[in-house]
């Protein structure tokens, strides 16, 4: 079992986290606002202002930050300015591999082109040229692997629904990529296990279900 810190614990940060423990790891929570999770330590930061870590070493660090608001100052708050603080917090220390969560914004292809792993991004959004610094930054500070995830779902994630019923104008013809919260949570821990066993790993993954492309 591995000494595991988590940054960032919202709805995915949460269900990674208790499948850690339920597994046996030994986990550190980071998260802006108060937390009681039986089985974690957790300490109440926001990432966005400088803190120390100097009693920590972990082998592996999870982070999944989510900004307070869609704003360029908020993106740049808590991914460049979150990450920099991070990574002073754990100079002292070098984890075996970061996990980074990002998003498939950092592809702005919307003509129903293909998109890998290997695609050059082609950022539009404010949103996506933030992410991708960070994913630099994550890359330049830390053996690094990072899960750009499409548009994720599940239970309690009802924005979608709720634009409907709200009779908000609708766009028909276009497509949107997706993925099951409990697919991401899933890619994680398999990610964390093939690092586990020394395997060589890629830099960059795409989490996208093929069978949650939808039409409207």
């Amino acid at each position: 079992m591995a000494n595991i810190l988590l940054i960032g614990c919202g709805d995915v940060g949460l269900r990674l986290a208790n499948k850690l423990i339920s597994i046996g790891h030994q986990l550190t929570i980071i998260k802006r606002s108060p937390l009681e999770l039986a089985g974690a330590t957790v300490i109440t930061q926001d990432v966005s202002q400088p803190f120390s870590l100097s009693s920590l070493s972990p082998d592996y660090v999870f982070v999944i930050l989510s900004p307070s608001a869609s704003t360029p100052e908020a993106y740049q708050q808590v991914f460049i300015d979150g990450l920099k603080n991070i990574a002073q917090a754990l100079a002292h220390h070098q984890p075996k591999r970061v996990f980074f969560v990002s998003s498939s914004s950092v592809f702005g292809q919307d003509a129903g082109q293909w998109v890998d792993e290997q695609t050059p991004p082609e950022v539009a959004g404010f949103n996506g040229q933030i992410l991708l610094q960070a994913e630099a930054l994550c890359l330049q500070t830390w053996p690094s692997t990072i899960l750009r995830c499409a548009g994720i779902y599940g239970e309690g994630r009802l924005r979608l629904i709720n634009w409907l019923k709200a009779a908000k104008p609708v766009e028909t013809g276009l497509w949107s990529n997706r993925i099951h919260i409990d697919d991401v949570v899933g890619i994680l821990l398999h990610l964390l296990a093939v690092a586990q066993t020394e395997q060589s790993l890629s830099y960059v993954y795409l989490g996208a279900t093929n069978s949650s492309l939808k039409k409207y």
